[in-house]
C-alpha cells in the first residue's frame, strides 16, 4: 500500500490543468489506442511536480512518451488478466493515505480544488494506480523466492552496505553565543589551550554544554551523524590535537579527538529484515522490467512525430 500512497501524493501536486485540454495532436498508437499530445502533457505535469531524481526531467520528452506507454500496456495487461479494483478499495486507500499524511477529507477536497483536479479524476488515478500495484503482485511479486543462502550471499556481497561506519570518540567545549563577552571568553580559552592546559579541566571550566560534567566527552561518533562543519574539522583533525573554533549558529566548538573505532560488519542476523527486503526489491525490479520488455516487444506501437 506504500506505493499507493505515495501515488496519491503525487497526484495532490500535480500542476491542476495547466496543459490545455484542446490540444489533441497524436504521439503514439498503442495497440490501436492513440495517445494525445495532451495526454503526455497532464501526465508530464501530474508525474513530475513532486521533484524526483530518478524520473527524467520535464524536458525529457521522449522518456516521458516511454514511460506513458508502458502505463497503457500495464492497464491493457489489467484488462487482459481479469484484474479489476472496487469502489470501496478506493476509498480503503485514500482513507490510509489521509491516515498517512495526517490530513482529513476536507483538506484533501481543498487540495484537489487548489490543482484544478475534480475528485472523480482523483478516483479514478488512485484505481488505475492499485491495478499496477496488483498486477505487478500477481505477475512479479508472487514469483520471487528469497532462499536464506541467497539472502545471505548478498549479505556478503554488499557487506560495506552493513557495516557500522568508523567512529571517533569526541570531547568538546561550547561557548554559547547568548553568553555575555563570549568572544573574549573563546579567546581564554584558546589562549590557555596553546599553554597546554589541560582540555578536560577547561571543559568543566568553560564550557556551556552539559558534557562539562565529563570533561567535554560527549562519546563516539560517526561523522556522518554530526553538522556539516563539525564534520569537516573532525575529518581532518589529529588524535589528541584541539582544534581551532568551530562556528555554527548556536555558538563556538572546540573538539578534541580522544578515540577511534573501527568500522565492524553488522552481524547477519541483525540486518537479515533489512538485507532481504532490499534483494527482494532489487528481485521484484529485475522481474518488473523483464515482465514490461516482453510485453513491449509483443505490441504494436507505432510512435508519431509531436505536432
Amino acid at each position: 500500500m506504500k506505493k499507493i500512497l505515495a501515488a496519491g501524493l503525487l497526484i495532490l501536486g500535480m500542476a491542476g490543468s495547466a496543459w490545455p485540454r484542446t490540444v489533441e495532436g497524436i504521439v503514439a498508437v498503442v495497440e490501436g489506442a492513440p495517445v494525445t499530445l495532451s495526454e503526455l502533457n497532464q501526465f508530464i505535469a501530474r508525474s513530475s511536480a513532486v521533484p524526483n531524481p530518478s524520473l527524467p526531467g520535464p524536458d525529457d520528452r521522449k522518456r516521458w512518451l516511454e514511460f506513458l506507454i508502458e502505463d497503457r500496456l500495464i492497464e491493457k495487461e489489467a484488462e487482459k488478466i481479469g484484474v479489476t479494483v472496487s469502489e470501496p478499495e478506493v476509498d480503503q486507500a485514500i482513507t490510509e493515505l489521509l491516515q498517512a499524511n495526517s490530513l482529513a477529507l476536507p483538506d484533501l477536497k481543498n487540495l484537489l480544488k487548489e490543482r484544478g483536479l475534480s475528485e472523480a479524476e482523483y478516483r479514478r488515478e488512485i484505481s488505475r494506480e492499485l491495478i499496477r500495484n496488483r498486477v505487478l503482485a500477481r505477475e512479479i511479486q508472487s514469483r520471487v523466492f528469497l532462499s536464506e543462502d541467497k539472502v545471505r550471499t548478498y549479505y556478503l556481497e554488499n557487506i560495506s552496505r552493513f557495516s557500522t561506519p568508523p567512529q571517533q570518540r569526541i570531547s568538546q567545549i561550547f561557548i554559547s553565543r547568548s553568553r555575555p563577552q563570549a568572544e573574549e571568553r573563546l579567546k581564554k580559552l584558546e589562549r590557555l589551550l596553546q599553554e597546554g592546559k589541560d582540555f578536560a579541566e577547561l571543559a568543566r571550566e568553560f564550557s556551556d554544554d552539559p558534557s562539562r560534567q565529563n570533561g567535554g566527552d560527549i562519546g563516539y561518533f560517526a561523522l556522518s551523524e554530526l553538522k556539516p562543519e563539525l564534520r569537516e574539522a573532525l575529518a581532518r583533525l589529529p588524535l589528541k590535537k584541539p582544534s581551532a573554533p568551530v562556528r555554527t549558529e548556536e555558538g563556538f566548538h572546540l573538539l578534541l579527538v580522544t578515540g577511534l573505532k573501527a568500522g565492524a560488519p553488522t552481524p547477519f542476523a541483525e540486518v537479515k529484515s533489512q538485507v532481504t527486503e532490499e534483494l527482494y526489491n532489487r528481485e521484484v525490479d529485475r522481474g518488473f522490467r523483464s515482465w514490461l520488455e516482453g510485453i513491449k516487444s509483443r505490441a504494436k506501437i507505432e510512435l508519431k512525430p509531436e505536432p
